[in-house]
C-alpha cells in the first residue's frame, strides 16, 4: 500500500473519530440539559444564632427536597468559604447527604469548642457574592437544567451585601432561569453577632435576592415552615393529590391510632410526618404486621428520619386498610400520605368549550395509560372553576344523563354550562364502593367565548300568500363582536302545522369572500298557518366541530279576523205598518240666517263632540294596554323591583300604562333599556348602546322578548327577571338531566 494511500486512510479515520466525537458531545449536551441540580448555600453563622434548632431545621429541610426531588443532583456550599463546596452527590444517596451534612456542622462544632468565640465567629461570616458566583460556576460547568435552582439558608441581622454590586451574577442566573429561593432562621442573634456595624434585616436582602431571580422568600422558623413548604410544592403539581390523615396538638401520654387505607394497583406510599417534638414513636400496621417490628423485613420500606420529619416510602403495599399508631408525643403532629397508581382516571374531553353551553365531561379508568373496566366503582368530578366557585358531579355509565352507551367503561355527565371564561380545575376520583378506596387525578377543562347566533325579528304575524316579506336578521357573533362564516354552513329548519309550507331565504349583507357575518332572512308563505323557523351552523373553531342552534321564531301567515259592524233597523215611533204617513204642503224655499249666537253655539258643540270622541279613543286605548307585571332580583335573589306596585308619575302612568322605562327603576344598571309590557310577555329594548347588555349570556342588539325567567347583566352587575313571582326556595337554575346531550362518544 502506498504512502499516500495510508495517509488518505489515516485522515479518513481521524475524520471519523472526530465527526463520533462531536455528535456524542451534543447528544451528551442534549441529555444534560435534563440534569437537575440544587445547590444549598448555609450560613454557618446563622446556625450558631439559632442553635440548635437551627441545625434541625436544616437538616430536616435536606431530608424534604432530598425526597421531592428525585433524581437530583446535590451541593452543599458554606457561605463563608465557598471554595470548600462539597462534591455533588444524588439526592437518593442517604449516606451522602449524612457525610456533607456533618461536614457542613464540623465548623460549628469547632466554634462550640474554641476558646475564642468572637474571633471564629468573625471567620464564618457569610460571603454570599463568591457563594453566587460559585454557584453559577457549578450549574454552567455541568450544564444544569433550566428547573435547577439555588436554596439560600440566612437569617439574623449582618452586614449583608448591596444587591446591586450582585447585580451581574443574579442577571446570570436569572437569564438561564435558575432561581434562587431563600430561607430565613429566626433572628435569635448572639451578642457576638449584634455587635455588627452598619446591618441590616434578613428579610430584605433575602427578599430582593430571590425577586431578582423570580424565587421566592420563605421562612424557616419551625415544623409549620416545612408544612407550608411541602403543600405549596404539591398544590402547584396538577398530577399529584395528598391526603391529610392527622392534625392535632397531642399530649406525651397519650396514644392515637387511626385507620387510612390503600387502593389496588398502588406501586408506592409514601406518608410524611411533620413533628414539633423530636421524640415520640410512631407505627403503621397492616393487619397484625408491624412495620417497625419483627414483619419490617417483609415489606420494602424505606424511610428518612430527621428531627422535624419523617418520610415513610412503602413499594407495592397490600390494598386494603391500614392503621397509623401515635405514642408519646408532645406537640403539634402534622401526618400526610399519598400514593403512586398504575390506575387513575382519566378526563378525555377537555375543551376548549363554549362558555355558555352545556358541557359533557367524559372520562375512563386507565392503567398505565390503557383503558380498563372496573366494577362497582364511582367517578366523581369536582370542579373548581376560574372564579374558586367549587361544583361536584358524578359522572355514569348507564347511559343516562350524557352517557351515550351503558357499561363500555366511559363514564359520563352533561352538566351545565359554567358562563366562565377560563381554565377551571377538576379533581377526578374514583371511589370503589365496596371497600371505600379512593385514587384522585388532577385535570383541567377550557371555556372560552364561541360563536352564536342572534335573530332580530322584523315582521312576523299577518303575512300575505305568496309575498316576500323580510322577518328577520341574523347576526353570527362572539359576544358581541361580528364574526363571519361562509354562508352554506349557516342552515335553517322549517314546520308548520299546514302541508303548503313556505319559501326561507338566506341572504348574507355585507359579503366577503363568501364569508358574512350578518344575514337578511325572507318568507314566502304559500299557505295560511303559523311556521317556526330555527338557524344552526356548523362550524370548526378553535379547532374543534361545532355546532350551534338559534332560538325558535314564530311567523304567522294568518290573516286578522275581521267583524262586520251591526247597523240597527229603523223604526218610527207611533205608527203602525200599514199606516198612511200625513202629506205635508210643500214649504216655500225661505233663506234662513243663522244668527251670531247660533254659529258660536255650533262651535262649542263641535269642539265637545270632538273631546268626547278623544276620550273615548284614549279610554280604549288606555283599556287595550297591559299593566306593568313582572319582577327584578339581584344574583342574592334579593327583590329589587315589583312592576305592578312601582311609584310612578301619574302623567307617565296615564300615557305609557304598558311601558317603563329604566330611568324610573332607579338602578343605575338598567337606565338605558325599556320595558313594554305584553299580554304573555315583556318586551326588553335598549335605548342607547352603552353600557353593553346581555340577556341570558347574550348580547342584547336591538331587543328581545322575554317568556318565562332571564338574566340581565350589565356593567357587572347580574339581574333576574321573573314574569311571576318565583318560589326562591325551590329555585334552581339548570337540571342537568334536562340538558339535551351533544357530541356523545
Amino acid at each position: 500500500m502506498s504512502i499516500s494511500r495510508v495517509i488518505q486512510t489515516s485522515i479518513s479515520a481521524l475524520l471519523i473519530i472526530l465527526f463520533t466525537l462531536f455528535i456524542s458531545q451534543v447528544v451528551v449536551a442534549y441529555e444534560d440539559n435534563t440534569n437537575k441540580y440544587i445547590i444549598f448555600i448555609i450560613d454557618r453563622q446563622a446556625l450558631i444564632d439559632n442553635e440548635v434548632e437551627g441545625s434541625n431545621l436544616l437538616q430536616s429541610l435536606i431530608g424534604m427536597v432530598s425526597e421531592i426531588e428525585e433524581n437530583t443532583s446535590l451541593y452543599f456550599i458554606p457561605a463563608d468559604n465557598p471554595e470548600k463546596s462539597t462534591n455533588s452527590f444524588l439526592s437518593k444517596d442517604k449516606s451522602k447527604i449524612e457525610i456533607n451534612y456533618q461536614y457542613i456542622l464540623e465548623e460549628i462544632r469547632q466554634y462550640n469548642s474554641s476558646i475564642e468565640k468572637i474571633t471564629y465567629y468573625k471567620k464564618l461570616e457569610p460571603d454570599f457574592e463568591s457563594a453566587l458566583i460559585k454557584s453559577y460556576n457549578l450549574l454552567n460547568i455541568n450544564s444544569a437544567a433550566d428547573s435547577s435552582k439555588i436554596l439560600l439558608i440566612s437569617g439574623g441581622e449582618k452586614s449583608f451585601p448591596n444587591i446591586d454590586n450582585i447585580n451581574p451574577t443574579l442577571n446570570l442566573l436569572s437569564n438561564n432561569q435558575w432561581e434562587i429561593n431563600s430561607f430565613e432562621l429566626p433572628s435569635n442573634s448572639s451578642d457576638i453577632s449584634s455587635s455588627n456595624e452598619n446591618t441590616i434585616s434578613a428579610d430584605k436582602f433575602l427578599s430582593d435576592l430571590s425577586n431578582r431571580t423570580s424565587g421566592e422568600k420563605l421562612d424557616l422558623i419551625d415544623v409549620y415552615s416545612l408544612n407550608t413548604l411541602f403543600k405549596n410544592t404539591f398544590d402547584s403539581n396538577p398530577n399529584f393529590s395528598f391526603s391529610e390523615l392527622l392534625n392535632e396538638k397531642l399530649k406525651s401520654n397519650q396514644t392515637f391510632s387511626k385507620e387510612f387505607t390503600i387502593a389496588p394497583g398502588t406501586t408506592k406510599t409514601n406518608i410524611w410526618i411533620f413533628k414539633e417534638d423530636i421524640d415520640g414513636t410512631i407505627k403503621i400496621n397492616k393487619s397484625s404486621d408491624n412495620l417497625n417490628g419483627n414483619n419490617l423485613d417483609k415489606i420494602n420500606f424505606y424511610t428518612i428520619d430527621t428531627p422535624h420529619i419523617n418520610i415513610w416510602e412503602i413499594e407495592n403495599p397490600e390494598a386494603g386498610k391500614w392503621e397509623l399508631e401515635v405514642n408519646n408525643y408532645d406537640g403539634d403532629l402534622l401526618i400526610y400520605y399519598f400514593s403512586s397508581n398504575d390506575l387513575r382516571p382519566i378526563l378525555s374531553t377537555k375543551g376548549p368549550f363554549p362558555n355558555n353551553k352545556p358541557i359533557t365531561l367524559i372520562a375512563y379508568v386507565a392503567d398505565k395509560n390503557t383503558p380498563i373496566t372496573l366494577e362497582k366503582i364511582q367517578i366523581i368530578a369536582k370542579i373548581t372553576t376560574e372564579s374558586k366557585t367549587e361544583l361536584i358531579y358524578e359522572l355514569n355509565d348507564k347511559a343516562k344523563t350524557g352517557d351515550a352507551v351503558a357499561n363500555d367503561g366511559y363514564f359520563s355527565a352533561t352538566i351545565p354550562s359554567l358562563n366562565q371564561t377560563g381554565i377551571h380545575f377538576v379533581d377526578l376520583d374514583i371511589n370503589w364502593l365496596e371497600s371505600g378506596h379512593m385514587i384522585t387525578s388532577k385535570s383541567e377543562i377550557i371555556t372560552k367565548p364561541f360563536p352564536s347566533i342572534n335573530i332580530t325579528s322584523i315582521e312576523s304575524k299577518n303575512l300575505s300568500l305568496n309575498s316576500r316579506v323580510k322577518v328577520a336578521e341574523l347576526l353570527i357573533n362572539i359576544e358581541g363582536i361580528p364574526y363571519s362564516i361562509p354562508s352554506e354552513e349557516l342552515l335553517f329548519t322549517i314546520n308548520s302545522n299546514i302541508k303548503e309550507s313556505g319559501l326561507i331565504e338566506i341572504i348574507p349583507e355585507n359579503i366577503s369572500g363568501n364569508t358574512a357575518s350578518e344575514f337578511y332572512i325572507y318568507f314566502t308563505p304559500y299557505g295560511e298557518g303559523t311556521y317556526t323557523v330555527n338557524f344552526s351552523m356548523n362550524i370548526k373553531y378553535a379547532g374543534e366541530e361545532y355546532k350551534y342552534r338559534s332560538e325558535y321564531i314564530l311567523i304567522s301567515s294568518i290573516p286578522p279576523t275581521l267583524y262586520s259592524p251591526i247597523v240597527p233597523t229603523p223604526t218610527i215611533l207611533g205608527l203602525e205598518s200599514n199606516s198612511v204617513l200625513p202629506t205635508t204642503n210643500p214649504i216655500n224655499n225661505i233663506e234662513i240666517k243663522s244668527s251670531k249666537n247660533e254659529n258660536i253655539l255650533n262651535t262649542i258643540l263641535f269642539i265637545a263632540i270632538i273631546l268626547i270622541i278623544i276620550s273615548l279613543l284614549f279610554l280604549i286605548y288606555f283599556k287595550t294596554r297591559n299593566a306593568p307585571f313582572g319582577y327584578i332580583y339581584d344574583d342574592k335573589n334579593k327583590l329589587l323591583i315589583d312592576f305592578s306596585k312601582l311609584k310612578r308619575n301619574k302623567i307617565l302612568r296615564l300615557v305609557y300604562k304598558d311601558i317603563i322605562k329604566g330611568k324610573e327603576l332607579s338602578i343605575q344598571e338598567l337606565e338605558n333599556i325599556k320595558f313594554k309590557f305584553n299580554k304573555s310577555s315583556i318586551s326588553i329594548k335598549n335605548i342607547k348602546d352603552i353600557p353593553r347588555l346581555r340577556i341570558n349570556n347574550q348580547p342584547l342588539i336591538k331587543k328581545t322578548e322575554i317568556i318565562e325567567r332571564s338574566w340581565i347583566g350589565s356593567s357587572g352587575r347580574l339581574f333576574s327577571i321573573f314574569l311571576n313571582k318565583p318560589d326562591l326556595k325551590n329555585l334552581t337554575i339548570i337540571e342537568p338531566e334536562k340538558i339535551e346531550p351533544e357530541n356523545l362518544i
